[in-house]
């Protein structure tokens, strides 16, 4: 069977019987029960080995740092109302408020500390 294959939003696609189908997909054979998550984040390395079926909760965890973050750092942020770094993280539809800090530095570890708590293996490195 040939396909013509496609990018899409990121993603690499193509045309089965009428029906849109994503590589991911097709690579591990998974109905739509489940999302596929890449591992290293990038969309395009399909290989099985950097694919893993998930959760939605779980796929989340492992989300890139949004365009609009000035801090470089998930979940962490400057509180201009109180001249303070704060730290946060969303973990099971719940928002957990990790504290004020007087550094950068010390906001980024009780993030990265939440991360190995609440994310575990879904969590993603360096960002």
């Amino acid at each position: 069977l040939q396909y013509c294959w496609s990018t899409s939003n990121k993603r690499v696609r193509t045309n089965i019987n009428g029906k849109n189908v994503f590589l991911h997909r097709l690579v591990l054979n998974t109905t739509n029960d489940y999302e596929v998550d890449h591992i290293n984040g990038n969309t395009f390395d399909n290989r099985r080995s950097n694919l893993r079926l998930v959760t939605r909760q779980e796929n989340m965890m492992n989300t890139k740092r949004r365009k609009n973050n000035t801090s470089g750092k998930k979940g962490v942020y400057f509180r201009q109302d109180t001249n303070k770094w704060s730290a946060e993280i969303v973990y099971n539809k719940q928002h957990f408020s990790l504290g004020c800090f007087n550094t950068f530095e010390e906001a980024v570890k009780a993030r990265e500390e939440a991360e190995v708590k609440y994310f575990g293996k879904y969590n993603r490195k360096g960002e």
